[in-house]
């Protein structure tokens, strides 16, 4: 018979998201509140599935993409006239903390595939059932391209419809090398999380005064530069006084999943160099896009890896960005012509790479002096994602005839 250290191994081997909820000690007390919850709205379900009238359904398991489906909600509360009930479908580890009306309009995922007529919207790559009347249209999270970060039958296979974030993402689409398409469409549409952001926005500085960096790290031992740079940017802004904002990808601080972060608590690890007078401030995982805004206007230089963030800060703002490190994520073993992707290409094109900490402090100053990539990045900015600040109405545009098609 199998140990649970056995059977946990063989969960985690099979089922990557499982390794996560499996080590965290409180999983089986949100398994029990989501059991009591399907008892709960099951009249709901009920209601919606005799109603039958037309559902607008946002995939809300995980609760770092509300910030993609918040602005295409208000987008389509802003109409004149709606056909469809909206529905976000939450999973355990949702709460009542979440900027969207979770409870009083969602419904238990575990209920998704039994409910037809309806248009779902989703930022992850959740399979959803093929219902005779129902789109799953896929708006994505990132800017990865197909065969560079995107694994393709993995975003391709569970979907109909696909708003594409970047250009080249619909070319790729449009091109007939991406296997699966046949009969499914795409439109250029854009990057709704950052409307709230790009809408109205002012380059100047705005206060505290002083030199701020950004740094935002992507997530896993192998490919993240917070285990080799941290400390020397830490050491860096204790010298030159400079303020630090520090965002982690929401898988850092998994801290019992060693592929994510290392099996370090980040958030100690910070609260220690903190102690050491450490001008560090940590922005929480639950920021909403607005006040993230605003720290990227306060900043004067972000510093990155391979995270999308690094780039949403260049559309949003034009400022200098720089990247550690030469390691990319991708889901391929042979890395050969990855230029030909554009988010890898601009790695290095609007801002430099420096692969050892010792390299950290002349490049920071020299960015922080003058910026010798602002024709780069404005070709960036414009190149590089359709729409942007207005994204979500575009989404809504594309959304509407879907429901004719029910």
């Amino acid at each position: 018979m199998a140990t649970p250290t056995q059977l946990f191994q063989l969960l985690a081997s099979r089922y990557p998201r499982a390794k996560v909820y499996l080590s965290d000690p409180a999983f089986p007390f949100r398994m029990m509140r989501y059991a009591v919850l399907v008892a709960l709205y099951f009249p709901r379900f009920l209601f919606l599935r005799i109603r039958k009238q037309p559902i607008l359904a946002f995939d809300c398991r995980l609760r770092q993409y509300d910030s993609f489906y918040e602005p295409i909600y208000k987008a389509w509360l802003a109409q004149a006239e709606n056909r469809a009930v909206v529905v976000f479908l939450f999973r355990f580890e949702s709460n009542h903390r979440r900027p969207l009306p979770l409870w009083r309009k969602g419904l238990p995922v575990a209920y998704a595939d039994y409910l037809d007529r309806k248009v779902c919207i989703a930022a992850d790559a959740f399979p959803h059932k093929a219902l005779p009347r129902t789109r799953r249209v896929q708006i994505f999270h990132g800017f990865g391209s197909f065969g560079a970060s995107k694994p393709v039958e993995t975003y391709v296979k569970p979907y109909d419809v696909f708003f594409m974030p970047t250009y080249f993402l619909k070319e790729q689409f449009d091109s007939g090398d991406i296997k699966g398409t046949e009969g499914k469409k795409a439109y250029a549409v854009g990057y709704p999380k950052l409307d709230p952001v790009m809408e109205g926005f002012r380059c100047a500085k705005l206060p505290p005064s002083g030199t701020t960096l950004f740094y935002g790290p992507t997530y896993s031992p192998t490919t993240s530069s917070l285990f080799e740079f941290l400390p020397e940017l830490v050491e860096l802004c204790k010298r030159r006084r400079y303020r630090l904002l520090l965002k982690l990808h929401p898988y850092l601080y998994h801290k019992r999943v060693a592929s994510h972060s290392g099996g370090v608590d980040w958030r100690g690890r910070i609260r220690e160099y903190r102690a050491q007078h450490a001008p560090i401030t940590l922005i929480g995982e639950r920021i909403s896009m607005e006040s993230l805004g605003r720290l990227f206007a306060e900043t004067d230089l972000f510093i990155t890896d391979s995270s999308g963030l690094g780039f949403e800060f260049v559309l949003t703002t034009g400022k200098p960005i720089l990247f550690l490190g030469n390691k990319v994520k991708v889901p391929r073993q042979d890395v050969r012509g990855l230029d030909q992707y554009p988010e890898i290409r601009y790695r290095g094109g609007i801002g430099p790479i420096i692969v050892s900490p010792e390299e950290l402090e002349q490049t920071v100053t020299q960015l922080l002096s003058g910026n010798p990539y602002q024709a780069a990045i404005a070709a960036f900015r414009e190149d590089f994602v359709p729409n942007p600040g207005a994204a979500a109405p575009q989404a809504v545009e594309r959304i509407e005839p879907l429901f004719a098609q029910l």
